[in-house]
């Protein structure tokens, strides 16, 4: 029997993620939309909070108890007002126990504790779509759709999802097809039929990661190329030439600072996912110039990034390969 090369958990998870974002986060064209609003019924996060009186109305006596301890729910609450700072009985749901747990607490076998919390976060999920729908933000942004598609892809192949390995193609073809401008280059934004804004060094990074996680997913060099194509790009026109990326290429007149940072924000930094790209494709598509190109932007902050560690996560666990 083959050993499992990851645990359950971490599957699990990944499920989770990716059926929320295919199910809610994704447009009729298959591409994915920037972010949803936690709010909906004039209270921030409302829509996914629970009180103990609404589970136990949706849930059989039995069934409430259980799920009322397996996801931490209190009578009083867990959630507390970001604004406010009170607490008003409503419950962020999260898996407080284990099966196994469970399972000796109820005289239960896990594998029916499973079936059972199953069966309830159904009709929870159900009485949830009920309630008025978070606003989307239903802007395509290019970085953050790279950022996806490297998600699925890799994800998919791991778990062996093919599903999500295909999603993660037709949304790499729609950014390839619809957010390119009359001369071929990449577009950062795109919504309602409309493709606007040169695009920025993460565009150009967390798009070519997309596709090289395709190209390794797949085993189809014409992503890795294509990501190629857009590193090729982007050393030509972003590149500072004491190392390091700026984050626009210097054609837009009215932004007359191009900055250079290889910090991580809610996402990681531009210049560190382009370091990891062009070490990956230096070895997949045998261009050693990409190897040369990444120590130098390595060079051009590490002095920074040791200083501040916590603040170059990414940076540095790319640097650690080089």
């Amino acid at each position: 029997i083959q050993e499992k090369r990851y645990d359950d958990f971490f599957e699990d998870f990944a499920v989770d993620i990716a059926t929320f974002v295919l199910r809610d986060m994704t447009s009729p064209e298959g591409v994915f939309y920037s972010a949803a609003d936690s709010g909906g019924e004039g209270d921030e996060a409302r829509y996914y909070l629970w009180t103990e009186d609404e589970i136990r109305s949706l849930l059989t006596p039995e069934e409430a108890g259980i799920f009322i301890y397996a996801y931490g729910v209190l009578k009083g609450g867990n959630y507390k007002n970001e604004v406010t700072g009170r607490i008003l009985g409503y419950n962020i749901l999260f898996r407080a126990a284990s099966s196994r747990d469970i399972a000796r607490r109820f005289n239960m076998d896990e594998a029916g504790v499973e079936t059972l919390l199953a069966s309830c976060r159904e009709r929870l999920f159900k009485a949830r779509r009920r309630r008025p729908a978070p606003p989307m933000d239903d802007k395509i942004l290019t970085d953050w759709n790279g950022l996806m598609i490297a998600a699925l892809a890799k994800a998919g192949a791991v778990f062996e999802r093919r599903e999500w390995i295909n999603s993660a193609e037709k949304a790499a073809r729609f950014i390839d097809q619809k957010l390119r401008d009359k001369k071929g280059a990449l577009l950062h934004r795109y919504r309602n039929g409309e493709a606007a804004v040169p695009a920025f060094l993460d565009d150009y990074a967390f798009f070519a990661l997309g596709l090289t996680e395709l190209g390794e997913s797949l085993g189809r060099k014409e992503y890795t190329q294509s990501a190629v194509k857009l590193m090729d790009a982007l050393l030509k026109n972003f590149a500072d030439g004491d190392g390091g990326l700026f984050f626009h290429d210097g054609g837009d007149k009215n932004l007359f600072l191009r900055k250079k940072d290889a910090y991580d924000g809610a996402v990681p930094s531009g210049n560190a996912v382009a370091m990891e790209v062009l070490t990956r494709l230096s070895a997949s598509a045998g261009r050693r110039d990409f190897s040369g190109a990444a120590k130098r932007i390595a060079a051009a902050f590490s002095r920074h990034a040791a200083k501040y560690p916590l603040s170059h996560a990414h940076f540095i666990s790319v640097s650690a390969g080089l």
